[in-house]
């Protein structure tokens, strides 16, 4: 519908505790990267279907955002950026968040692919 290729993962469910943990270091490291990061990782994920709970495969996702592999391993263990996945966690448990894609626009929240031509409407609305 949104002109993505889309695949489900040959390995599911998987832990995606890693991916984030990496995107996390990215965000702290180069925050103006991270939506490459994240955007990388949903392709490989569901349209290419690559097992991102594999630290190698995150390794070759990284190269391109200049990580290296020695980088991915360190911000898969960092304590602080499992910290990061924690707090973001508990952040959106408590604002009710459940899934993704699931975003908020002047305290109403909107959940699903389904709700962006909403999402768009009320902003034209607004402008």
């Amino acid at each position: 519908h949104h002109g993505l290729q889309f695949a489900l993962p040959a390995k599911f469910p998987f832990s995606s505790h890693g991916a984030a943990r990496l995107y996390y270091a990215l965000e702290a490291r180069a925050p103006e990267r991270a939506g490459e990061l994240a955007e990388a990782l949903l392709a490989a994920c569901f349209a290419d279907q690559l097992d991102t709970s594999n630290p190698a495969v995150l390794a070759q996702l990284a190269v391109p955002l200049r990580l290296s592999a020695d980088d991915t391993r360190a911000a898969l263990e960092d304590p602080a950026h499992k910290e990061s996945l924690r707090q973001a966690n508990s952040e959106g448990a408590a604002r009710g968040v459940w899934g993704s894609p699931y975003w908020f626009w002047n305290g109403e929240a909107f959940f699903g692919a389904d709700r962006v031509p909403q999402f768009e409407r009320m902003l034209a609305m607004q402008a």
